[in-house]
């Protein structure tokens, strides 16, 4: 997943360019609270948090098995992991030089991947760290989403800057031996470009998404998606909705993919049928959706702000969540439960906030 979101006032960007890779490193786990489902409606599980925590992407493996990460402020500032298992969120040590992070995604206990300023790679003894590949003739890179097909088959994308301060989508992909820049329409093109997160179906079927803007004196921002065929990356054209950014995008059934983001009038949702991308949500509340995963053609979850929306396979419904103000930036889910992860608003304390629904 996904997801390639900044906190208010507590991330910053530093980029790197060349690629390296760390030492391992293992760290055990420190405890937190017990989880505490709520079937049938959404309820907030207590996580490790205080003012000014806040986790921004979530990845569920299967049942009371999780990876988030997030960014802490309060007494231990600085880069933040932490892991579901059936004890409760639990915080683990984050490698010295591992960046701030930004996006996750967990195939197993023992294969986890953390995309940010840096790349991680968790194999159940330690993380394995290294620099995202970039562009020489540019200055930085930052990766925001990653999406893991296997231990041999993973997709990150996020931004490269070129020398004049404008931006290129970066997509980079690793092979289970080395990551390689692979070039795409929006790499060559002289418009502005940024890729918030990427979701893959098969070695053949993966989707982009993040935001263009044009060269073009009053020609505005818009969506953009991308997508892989198995050899070679194509834009693909997507409705007019103003000036939009699609934040996080998410595969399901054999050929389908939901987008979402914000538009001229509020959140988006899009989605892919096999031919042609379709709005089929354009709201003014909230103000933008964050976060988004797909289940089945019937069953899928989008967050935003402290709007949830479930998709049944005929529309999508707001299913009220328990903290008002909140602000929900990542979703995922199991077969059998849904999680979404962000920030509590600061007129209670702020803190991170995890919210369960089974």
């Amino acid at each position: 997943m996904r997801a390639r979101h900044f906190f208010e006032g507590a991330l910053v960007a530093v980029l790197f360019t060349s690629t390296c890779t760390g030492p391992r490193a293992a760290f055990p786990p420190t405890p937190s609270a017990h989880v505490r489902p709520q079937c049938g409606s959404w309820g907030v599980v207590d996580s490790p948090s205080s003012q000014g925590d806040g986790l921004q992407s979530v990845d569920v493996v299967a049942p009371n098995d999780a990876w988030a990460v997030g960014h802490r402020t309060g007494e231990t500032p600085g880069p933040w992991i932490v892991r579901l298992d059936p004890s409760g969120w639990r915080t683990m040590q984050y490698p010295r030089d591992g960046g701030v992070p930004d996006g996750v995604s967990a195939l197993s206990d023992l294969d986890v991947w953390m995309v940010g300023e840096r790349i991680l790679h968790y194999d159940g003894r330690g993380w394995v760290v290294s620099r995202p590949p970039a562009p020489a003739s540019d200055w930085g890179v930052s990766v925001s989403g990653v999406a893991a097909l296997a231990t041999g088959d993973v997709w990150a994308v996020g931004t490269s800057i070129r020398q004049e301060g404008t931006t290129r989508a970066l997509v980079v992909h690793w092979n289970g031996t080395k990551w390689t820049m692979i070039e795409t329409p929006a790499t060559t093109s002289e418009w502005s470009s940024e890729l918030s997160s990427v979701s893959a179906r098969s070695p053949r079927d993966v989707w982009a998404v993040g935001i263009r803007s044009s060269v073009e004196p009053g020609v505005g921002d818009s969506t953009l998606a991308m997508h892989w065929d198995g050899s070679r990356w194509s834009v693909v054209p997507t409705p007019d909705v103003g000036a939009g950014w699609f934040y996080d995008v998410a595969t399901f059934g054999k050929s389908g993919a939901w987008a979402v983001g914000t538009g001229a009038h509020g959140a988006i949702i899009e989605r892919w049928e096999g031919s042609a991308w379709r709005v089929t949500l354009d709201s003014r509340r909230p103000a933008d959706l964050h976060g988004v995963t797909a289940m089945s053609p019937t069953d899928a979850w989008a967050v935003g702000g402290d709007v949830a929306l479930h998709w049944d396979g005929r529309v999508w419904t707001p299913i009220e969540t328990p903290v008002q103000g909140a602000w929900l930036l990542d979703v995922a889910a199991s077969a059998r439960d849904v999680w979404a992860v962000g920030l509590r608003p600061p007129r209670g304390g702020g803190g991170s906030l995890a919210e369960h629904y089974c």
